[in-house]
């Protein structure tokens, strides 16, 4: 009876690879997880540009129809860059995203899942929002009249309620995240309990949609979360490279 099938060894995997051999354990991960640190960056251009577009040429809130229709109109390339701005993270918050739920994965799949699902949709209502308020400008050079101007105003409204209703599902991101990286033990206190406040700020932001004095804590659980994703852009892939390391010596 030939016995060379039984008596060979079994193949193993080579250390500190993942179970095809793709390379490093971790090594997608930390490429990925950068991405929250290279979207801080066109998020903080966006965010100046944005501060002095609303305390120079904007149009004021409480104008009037037609002069926010001709505002607007008058306004166009401002809207514009200040839209591309808010646009071009997607991407980089995208890879953020995947490489965070691949490493938190390990500490609870099922709420893993749930962050990613919720991140996108908080992404989704964010940029489809900021594209319709975009086009405000447009309308308002297609016809300037009083009766235009009332659909401008209502159009530019649609952002500050879609950032407010973003804040349950990133209520839902960041609390997932939270009990993740604490059973992980990827977050001390202080990042622990920053990532809980954020979630906090989220739910109380909702109530701009009855009460738009609420709407700056909207934006600071926005600012915040953007400030999250590049403390974890920077903290999270050498934390990763030192368990990906010691998964290594184990298996060798």
């Amino acid at each position: 009876m030939n016995t060379a099938v039984i008596d060979a060894p079994a193949a193993t995997t080579p250390a500190g690879t993942g179970p095809i051999g793709t390379g490093p354990i971790g090594a997608d991960e930390r490429l990925l997880l950068r991405g929250g640190l290279f979207a801080a960056f066109p998020y903080a251009a966006a965010i100046g540009f944005a501060a002095w577009f609303l305390f120079t040429t904007h149009p004021a809130f409480d104008a009037s129809p037609l002069a926010a229709a001709a505002g607007f109109r008058d306004n166009a390339w401002q809207l514009a860059v200040g839209t591309t701005l808010f646009l071009v993270p997607i991407p980089f918050v995208l890879m953020f995203l995947g490489g965070l739920t691949a490493v938190l994965r390990r500490a609870g799949g099922a709420l893993a899942l749930t962050m990613f699902a919720a991140g996108l949709l908080d992404l989704a209502l964010f940029a489809s929002a900021s594209v319709t308020s975009s086009i405000v400008s447009t309308i308002g050079a297609l016809d300037a009249s009083t009766a235009t101007g009332a659909v401008i105003k209502a159009l530019d409204g649609v952002l500050p309620v879609a950032i407010a209703v973003a804040g349950l599902a990133r209520a839902v991101q960041f609390g997932c995240a939270a009990v993740l990286l604490r059973r992980s033990r990827l977050a001390g206190r202080v990042l622990f309990g920053f990532t809980v406040g954020v979630a906090v700020l989220g739910v109380v932001g909702v109530a701009t949609v009855v009460a738009p004095l609420f709407f700056p804590v909207t934006e600071l659980a926005m600012i915040l979360g953007w400030v999250w994703m590049a403390v974890l852009g920077v903290r999270l892939p050498s934390r990763v490279a030192i368990r990906s390391a010691d998964r290594a010596i184990r298996h060798s």
